[in-house]
Parts: structure tokens; C-alpha cells; sequence
């Protein structure tokens, strides 16, 4: 089997070709073979695929593409599901690209030794493998890609090809292929000397020159500079006459250094910690020219935040390989980290004067250094190291020509312009080699006895080996200070940047440097940014702190990432970006000397404003609503002014509501917790309040809790009643979740009051339906009774839909408990059609179960078990856990009922265990699965179980304080003790019911 690319995307199996269906399947194949039995992401196939706008089926089309490709492989190759992505093994298959590269290097390697023949024939029969342009029929987004690359591997053995037929004196048969290929390719230098030297040793000088000097003008035309060094060498040969003549067979080429020995790299740096990975990595790219052959060094920039240990690491890496480069090293600091950055014209100066160029001889203006410098290093093997870069416009002067050179930039930039160079990015250190260091710097016994003062020392510095040393060296000059005391100082906001500054160490004049290169626009949005106390940013964060359109807040933060002053995540709902402790200091100071309170009440403000928008839109579109809809439960509002980012944001939230909440849930509690802390009360309530329904349907009842405590405290504290009622009702809601029936009452009660002073009936119909449900849960009826009446005279009042269904839903609770079924299904029904009309799934899910266990008890199973199915759809649909869990309570009982214990029994197992995930363990639900797991247990005989089990069951309901439950499931285990022959712990068992059952109301209950 051949798998092609270079050409068309094809599979070929005994000379035929196998189908592939459509540009998007070519695509697939293509990116793993490209990846070289390395795993591809689901994201990154998604993005060569459909770009920045996958559809909603993507993972399931790749699938599909896969599966298809599968088939098609065979035994031949295989692709592997490695999450998250996939690699294709090419196995006993046929590359072409893999076959071309390998040609390509035995070319290479025969034209080094001077085997010319051998070399033009790899070349020759790697060439031959291109059946048209590379990935002629893929998607758009692989070819832009991909494609450039390819092609330049094409061009590099196609020099390489010519390179060798000069060698052997096929010099007249190339002008032909020659002349064609410079009129294809006019800014090829490297074609354009080959037709040069060929014309010339066919006798044709004058044309030669023309050939020159036509290239001369379209480089002027076109792109603006001068010819390179080996078109330029080129034509001082030809003038001179001075062309090399065919060589009979040419040895390696070694290095014949007659002048200077240049070593100007800097000493090497004794204590590296924690960077052997890194160096490695660096010293891995610097192999001889660059990985695909062309004709250019290798070049790597190692870019990180300032202070990071950029040119450190660049140091000791390089002297480990300095051998392997045996004309010299050339060193340069280019004043990046200093804001006053060197001229390229001075930099090659100094380069070519250690190279042995009399200063008379350097030429005076860059064009003319370049050259020279470029002509002195050509064919010689030198490191170059350029410290502390600009920009990518700074240093392009500086690389050399040859392709045996290396060079190794430093930049806080990410130089992202530049082409070709390979990039490795240096983080702060990982916690232990961060207390290396500092162990290291001030000796073991100095911080024997003080590990905890040692990590938070080193947590406070955020891993960055400048503020690390500065943290040192304070230490040693102080011998008598403990850790913790200066762990202390540095913790302290106003003076943190003060303690790390040493002598020349000093972790604010580094920053200030990098701030200063920014545009105005981009400090503005760092000094704001800063002002959120959140550990992670969306990528339309700046917008909304600078007040501009999302589109000119991402150009900002490119900025701020490119300049390495944000950290980016990608993630897969998109990137996103941290601040670095340190740089959050720095940039808060900042903050506060340059703008003015109202400007940074206000960007603060605007960002608060743009979340909540947002989760406004995403609780909009919650899978709990078939639709958007203005009919649905409205969101209460307080005093926090929404920031409208943009359609394009709103309609990606829009698209993946959960995924949205689920990636901001951390976020939102921070903002709850800064907003709450930073005397914007009314926001710490909103968001809490916007976030409930996710946090509801996602299980997540730990943020519930803490968002909705925080905003309490704040509200309360700011004198916010009816913030504080919101809150309140939203603990009553979480507390039903939880079944903490105390709680639901407490919250409930105070916010039914509060909801009343402010005149707002609906929702005090809400609250009062939390009171009345909580009363019946313990068995108090009447009170039940009576609160329910209040409300649903209320929500008929403020003719609230949801406040109505609501109250029938739990008027139906009341009726069903009292064993008046008909009445019970009456009022389900009421609240069913209403919630049917909001649109609202997760309310008519709950309203089906419970019209189930009507049906149950009526003995009607079919129709209980088509509410019990609907209802347990659409929990699935919904993605709503709890729900799902607690119809398959309902279905187990119905299965029980029916005589099916199989059924029944596998229920409430599988119900047990969603509980035990979500941590709902010992609530109502898990009691009712087990009640139903003891009473299965006792039908069948297993009574020592069905005792431990109902036991269990009964325990939960006496901590849940829902007596008449316990009351039904002791009369139960009263029946097991007997059967076990404990009667006297039955008669007991029974008393305690006789007990319960007078303590309340009526005179017994029903369960759930």
C-alpha cells in the first residue's frame, strides 16, 4: 500500500487507486501522515478542517472520517484513538513524503563527500516522487499550513539536484531547466547564481551578467533589499573570471579558519536548577542547518516573562556546545532587557571586527556590513548568540547565510515573525527546583526546620528565578532573619515588589523595561487586567476592562502575549490567559499611579458588567428551556450595568451554554469573592444568582454554596434587602437539593418576608412554596397547608406562570401525601401544562415523575412508566444527574410494583451510584433507592440484608428530619426483624412508629 501527499491526497493498493470521499477525508488522512505517528488532537483536526467555526457535530464527523479511513487502511496501517486525538502507525505501508525525505538525506550526504553522481541520483528519484503542487485537494486550512512547507523541501533537493549536475559538468544541458526555473521562481537566489555559473561555463559571460543584474532589480522592485551573499559571490566570480572550475570529485568540506577565532560567549552560568529538560530541548534544535536541509542555520528563540532566566539558560546550553562549532562564537547583548536596544549596524560592527575585519574595511552602512558579515561566516561553523532581542526587525540583520552556523536568540517577545526559527518557551521553575534554588543560595541548614515557610516563600515569588534570587541574596545579607519574616514582607502587596529588589536584582526595573515596550493601549489593558482577582482570563477580557470592540481587546492581548507579560491556555473552549503574580503587583501599581479612581472603578465595573451579560445569555440557553424564550423564569437584577462584548461572543456562549459556565465557574466564584470584598455587593449577588441554575443542573453544589454564602455576607453588610432575599431563596433552592429540610425552612421564611416588604409577589409566592414544602416534609400539614394557600394567592395576584406551577406542583405534593390521588394528579396537571408553555424541561421532568408515582399508586403502570420515561429523557437531554438519578428511584419503584425485581433492583443500584458520583449520598434519594433495595431483599428471603439496609434507609431519613419517611420505613424493618426472629427489636421498632406517627399531623404518610 502507498500512501500519497505530493500531489494529490491518494491510497493506493496493486496499482489502484482507493476512494477517498471529499477534501475533508484527504484532509484527516493527510494531517496523520504529516504527523509523523505523532498524536493529532480532536482540536487540531477540527481546526484544519473547519477553521475557527466548527460545526456543533464535530467530534462526530471526525469520527465518521476515521472510520472510513479504517476501512480503507487495512491491515496495512492503523489509526489509534490516543486521547485526546488520534496517530496513524503507518506500519508496512509506503510514504511518498517519508521516501522523498530519505532520498533528500542520502543526497545530501553523497554531495558533502564529493559523490556527485550518487548525490543527483537520490535527488533525481526523490524529485521524481512529486506528482503536481503537494495537497492539491485538502481543506484550505491544512494547505495554508503545510503546504509552504512542503514545497520549500521540494525547492531545497531540486538546488541540491542542480548543485550536483554543476558538479559534474552538466552545465550546458542545465541552462534550459535553469532559464525556466528563475522565471518561475525570479526571487530564488540560490536558482539564479546556478544559471549564472552554468551560463558562464558555457561561454556566456554577458549573459551571466544580465542574469544578475535583472535578479538585482526585482530584489530592489519587489522586496526592497540587495542580493544575498552567494548571488553576490556569484557575480564577483563572473567579473572576475574567478569561477571555479568542475571539480573531478570534491572532499567533505573542512573548516579552514585563517583568521580570529572568535569566543565572545559570555562564562558559563554555575547553577542552572531545574532546567535540564530545557537545556536539552535548546541544545536538540541547534543541529547542523535546518532539520529539512535548506539552505539556512538553524535558529531557535528561547522567549519567556522577564526575569525568567532567558539568557541563562541560553549561556550554559551553548557551552556544551561549542566543540561542534569549531570556527567560534559571536555574542551580542542587544539591550532588550535595558530599553535602550542596540543598533543592528553597531552589533555587526563589533561582529565583523572580531572576525579579523580591519575597521577601515567595514563598510559604513548596514546593507554593506550585512554582506561582508554574511561573506566572512559563509560555509564556517559558528554559534551566535543574540541576547535580549527587540523585536524579530532588530535581529534579521544579524543571522548569518550559511547553513553551518547556529544561533540562539533571547527575547520577551515571541518573535513570532520570525521565519523558519524554532521557538521554546521558558516558564517559571515548578515548585521543588524553585526551592532548589533558594536552598541552594542560602545553605541547607539555613532552611532546615522552616519547609513551610520555605514553599510559601517560593509561592509568593511564582517560580520566577529573578525574584528568587533577589529573595536570596536578601537572606544572606540578613543572616538573622527566619524565612517566614520575609515571606511576611513580600506578602504584603504595597511593599512585595520593594523586598524583591538586591544590589543590581531587581524584579521591578525587569518588568518596567517590558511594560515600557508596549503600546499605550496594551499597558492600559495590563494595568486593568490587573484589578481582577481572577486566576484566569477569556480572551475578551481586555476588551471589556478597556472599553473596545472585541476585536481591538484581542489584538491587545496578542500583544501582551506576544511580549510574554500574559500567559496563554489553550483549552478546548479556546485560550485562555493568566497574569503572573508578580506582574499582577507590578501592574496594580502601575495602575494606581497612572489612572484615576473613576477609571479604574470603571473598568472594573465594565468587566463585572460583560460576565454577567454573559452568563445572562448562557443561563438563557440552558438546556432546562426548550428555547429562548421571554416566558421563562426572569432573572432577578440589581444595580450592576451589562457590557455588551459582541454578537460573535454572544452566539459562541450561546452555542455551548454548559461548556461556558463549566470553563468561567472558577472565575465567577472569584468575582463573587472580590466583588463581595470590594464593595460591589449588588454584583456579588448577581452573578451568584445568574449562576444557580447551571450550578443546579451540574451538580456543582459546593460553588452553589460558596457563591451564594459570600454575596449573603456582602449583601447584609451593604444593607441590600432585596439582594439578600435573592440569596436567600437561592440557599432555600440549593437546601431542597440537598434535602437539608432546616435550612430550606430558615432561608425560605426570612426571604418570603423580605420579598414581601418590597412588594415583589411572585417571588415571594416562591419563597413561601419553599416554607410550605419544607412544613409538609416534616409532617406538619396544616402549616403546609396554609403557607401553600398564601402562595398560590399570591402568584395568581402577580399572574406569574412559573410562580402558579410552582405552587400547583407543590399543592399536588401535599394532596399525594394525604393519600388524595386524584386530587394530587389534578394539580401536577395544572403545574404541567403551565411548565410545558414556559418551555421549562427540567420542571416538566419533575413534574412527570411525580405524576408516576400517581400512576403507580393507581395501579395504572403503563401510563406511570410513559411519565417516568419522559421525565428520565429529558434529564438525559438536559445532562441534569440528579434528575436522571431520582427517576430511576421512581422507575425502580414502579418495576418493584410490578413484580419486576430484576429491574427494580438494577434501578435503584444504578441510582445508589449516580447519587455516591455526585455526592449525594445520605439525601432522599439515596434513602428511597435503599428502602427499595431492603424491601426486594425481604420479599426475597435475604432478611439479614434487607435489616441492614432498611436500617440504613431509616437513619437517613432521621437525619434529614423527614419523620413520617423514617415512619414508613420502620414499619418495613419492624416486618425483617420478625422474619429474623428479633422480635423484641420489632415490637420496639414499631413503638418508635407509633411515636412518629402521633408526633405529626396525620396519621401516616406516604414516601416519595
Amino acid at each position: 500500500m502507498e500512501l500519497r501527499i505530493l500531489g494529490p491526497v491518494e491510497i493506493w493498493t496493486d496499482d489502484d487507486r482507493n476512494s477517498l470521499d471529499g477534501s475533508k477525508q484527504r484532509t484527516v488522512l493527510a494531517a496523520l501522515l504529516l504527523a509523523r505517528e505523532r498524536m493529532i488532537s480532536d482540536y487540531q483536526l477540527s481546526a484544519l478542517l473547519w477553521g475557527a467555526d466548527p460545526p456543533a457535530t464535530m467530534n462526530a464527523q471526525i469520527y465518521t472520517y476515521i472510520s472510513r479511513l479504517r476501512k480503507l487502511l487495512g491491515e496495512s496501517a492503523s489509526i489509534v484513538r490516543q486521547r485526546p486525538g488520534y496517530l496513524l502507525r503507518i506500519g508496512t505501508a509506503r510514504f511518498d513524503f517519508a521516501d522523498f525525505e530519505q532520498h533528500t538525506r542520502l543526497g545530501r550526504a553523497a554531495l558533502k563527500e564529493g559523490r556527485y553522481a550518487d548525490a543527483a541520483g537520490h535527488f533525481r528519484a526523490g524529485l521524481t516522487l512529486w506528482r503536481g503542487p503537494a495537497l492539491t485537494d485538502v481543506t484550505e486550512f491544512l494547505a495554508d499550513v503545510e503546504v509552504p512547507r512542503l514545497e520549500e523541501a521540494r525547492m531545497a533537493a531540486l538546488e541540491s539536484r542542480i548543485e550536483a549536475d554543476l558538479a559534474l559538468g552538466r552545465h550546458t544541458q542545465l541552462v534550459a531547466e535553469l532559464t525556466g526555473l528563475v522565471a518561475a521562481y525570479p526571487l530564488a537566489e540560490r536558482l539564479r547564481a546556478q544559471l549564472m555559473l552554468a551560463l558562464f561555463r558555457s561561454d556566456r559571460q554577458a549573459d551571466a551578467l544580465a542574469v544578475y543584474q535583472t535578479g538585482r532589480r526585482i530584489l530592489a522592485d519587489e522586496l526592497g533589499v540587495d542580493p544575498g551573499p552567494a548571488l553576490s559571490k556569484a557575480h564577483w566570480e563572473v567579473l572576475a573570471g574567478e569561477v571555479p572550475p568542475v571539480p573531478a570529485a570534491e572532499p567533505r568540506v573542512v573548516s579552514g579558519w585563517t583568521r580570529p577565532h572568535p569566543a565572545m560567549l559570555p562564562a558559563d552560568i554555575a547553577d542552572i536548577t531545574g532546567r535540564a529538560t530545557e537545556v536539552e530541548q535548546l541544545r536538540g534544535m541547534l543541529g547542523h542547518g535546518r532539520p529539512d536541509g535548506a539552505g539556512r542555520p538553524a535558529v531557535a528563540v528561547v522567549h519567556g516573562m522577564p526575569g525568567v532566566g532567558k539568557s541563562a539558560l541560553a549561556v550554559h546550553a551553548l557551552h556544551g556546545r561549542v566543540d561542534e562549532f569549531p570556527d567560534g562564537q559571536l555574542y551580542a547583548d542587544l539591550g532588550g532587557s535595558t530599553g535602550h536596544p542596540a543598533a543592528p549596524t553597531d552589533v555587526l560592527a563589533g561582529f565583523l571586527a572580531a572576525l579579523g575585519v580591519l575597521p577601515a574595511a567595514i563598510p559604513a552602512d548596514e546593507a554593506g556590513r550585512v554582506q561582508l558579515y554574511r561573506s566572512q561566516i559563509a560555509a564556517r561553523r559558528l554559534l551566535v548568540l543574540l541576547d535580549n532581542a527587540v523585536d524579530g526587525r532588530q535581529v534579521r540583520s544579524l543571522l548569518p547565510g550559511g547553513a553551518a552556523c547556529a544561533v540562539v536568540i533571547t527575547s520577551r517577545s515571541r518573535l513570532s515573525t520570525l521565519a523558519g526559527a524554532r521557538a521554546l518557551r521558558l516558564d517559571p521553575l515548578p515548585t521543588p527546583a524553585a526551592e532548589e534554588l533558594v536552598r541552594a543560595a542560602v545553605g541547607p541548614e539555613r532552611v532546615a526546620g522552616q519547609a513551610c515557610a520555605l514553599h510559601r516563600l517560593v509561592q509568593l515569588c511564582g517560580g520566577l528565578p529573578l525574584a528568587l534570587r533577589a529573595a536570596a541574596a536578601r537572606l544572606v545579607s540578613r543572616p538573622h532573619w527566619p524565612l517566614a519574616w520575609l515571606a511576611d514582607r513580600i506578602a504584603d502587596d504595597v511593599r512585595a515588589l520593594d523586598e524583591l529588589r538586591h544590589g543590581e536584582i531587581d524584579v521591578r526595573g525587569s518588568l518596567e523595561t517590558g511594560y515600557r515596550g508596549l503600546s499605550e493601549l496594551a499597558r492600559a489593558a495590563l494595568r486593568r487586567l490587573a484589578l481582577l482577582d481572577v486566576d484566569v482570563l477569556p480572551a475578551w477580557a481586555s476588551a471589556a476592562v478597556l472599553g473596545v470592540a472585541e476585536e481591538r481587546g484581542e489584538d491587545v492581548t496578542a500583544e501582551l502575549v506576544e511580549a510574554n507579560l500574559l500567559d496563554i491556555e489553550v483549552t478546548a473552549g479556546g485560550p485562555r490567559y493568566r497574569i503572573h503574580p508578580l506582574v499582577r503587583r507590578f501592574a496594580r501599581e502601575r495602575a494606581l499611579a497612572d489612572d484615576p479612581p473613576a477609571e479604574r472603578a470603571s473598568s472594573v465595573d465594565r468587566a463585572f458588567g460583560a460576565w454577567l451579560w454573559l452568563a445572562g445569555e448562557a443561563d438563557r440557553r440552558l438546556p432546562d428551556r426548550e428555547a429562548p424564550t421571554e416566558r421563562r423564569p426572569r432573572l432577578a437584577t440589581g444595580a450592576t450595568a451589562r457590557w455588551r462584548i459582541g454578537a460573535r461572543l454572544a452566539k459562541a456562549v450561546g452555542a455551548a451554554p454548559l461548556d461556558w459556565f463549566a470553563a468561567e465557574t472558577p472565575t465567577l466564584r472569584q468575582l463573587v469573592r472580590q466583588a463581595a470584598t470590594g464593595g460591589l455587593p449588588h454584583a456579588a449577588w448577581e452573578i451568584a444568582h445568574t449562576s444557580a441554575s447551571f450550578f443546579e443542573i451540574d451538580g456543582r453544589y459546593e460553588e452553589w454554596q460558596c457563591t451564594h454564602q459570600r454575596a449573603l455576607t456582602a449583601v447584609r453588610a451593604g444593607g441590600d434587602e432585596f439582594g439578600e432575599a435573592v440569596m436567600l431563596l437561592g440557599l432555600a433552592r440549593l437546601s431542597a437539593s440537598l434535602d437539608d429540610v432546616g435550612a430550606r425552612l430558615t432561608y425560605a421564611d426570612r426571604a418570603a418576608r423580605l420579598f414581601r416588604a418590597a412588594g415583589d409577589h411572585a417571588r415571594e409566592a416562591e419563597a413561601l412554596t419553599h416554607v410550605g414544602t419544607a412544613y409538609r416534609q416534616t409532617g406538619h400539614f396544616e402549616r403546609a397547608d396554609s403557607q401553600l394557600t398564601r402562595a398560590v394567592e399570591l402568584a395568581a395576584s402577580a399572574d406569574d406562570p412559573g410562580a402558579r406551577a410552582a405552587t400547583h406542583k407543590a399543592v399536588g405534593d401535599l394532596l399525594f401525601d394525604q393519600e388524595r390521588l386524584p386530587d394530587a394528579a389534578e394539580e401536577y396537571a395544572h403545574a404541567l401544562r403551565l411548565w410545558r408553555r414556559l418551555g421549562h424541561r427540567r420542571h416538566v421532568a419533575g413534574v412527570s415523575r411525580r405524576l408516576g408515582k400517581v400512576e403507580r399508586e393507581r395501579g395504572q403502570y403503563d401510563e406511570a412508566a410513559m411519565r417516568l420515561g419522559e421525565a428520565a429523557g429529558l434529564a438525559t437531554a438536559m445532562g441534569d444527574r440528579a434528575l436522571a438519578a431520582a427517576v430511576q428511584v421512581g422507575q425502580g419503584q414502579l418495576a418493584q410494583s410490578a413484580g419486576q425485581a430484576n429491574a427494580a433492583r438494577h434501578a435503584f443500584t444504578q441510582a445508589i451510584r449516580a447519587f455516591d458520583t455526585l455526592g449525594l449520598v445520605r439525601r432522599s434519594g439515596h434513602a428511597a433507592a435503599l428502602q427499595g433495595l431492603g424491601e426486594l431483599a425481604l420479599a426475597e428471603g435475604r432478611v439479614a440484608a434487607a435489616v441492614q439496609m432498611l436500617t440504613d434507609a431509616a437513619d437517613v431519613w432521621r437525619c434529614l428530619a423527614m419523620p413520617l419517611r423514617r415512619a414508613r420505613t420502620l414499619a418495613t424493618l419492624g416486618d425483617a426483624q420478625v422474619a429474623c426472629g428479633h422480635t423484641e427489636d420489632a415490637v420496639a421498632t414499631w413503638q418508635t412508629v407509633t411515636d412518629l406517627r402521633e408526633r405529626t399531623v396525620v396519621a401516616d404518610s406516604r414516601t416519595l
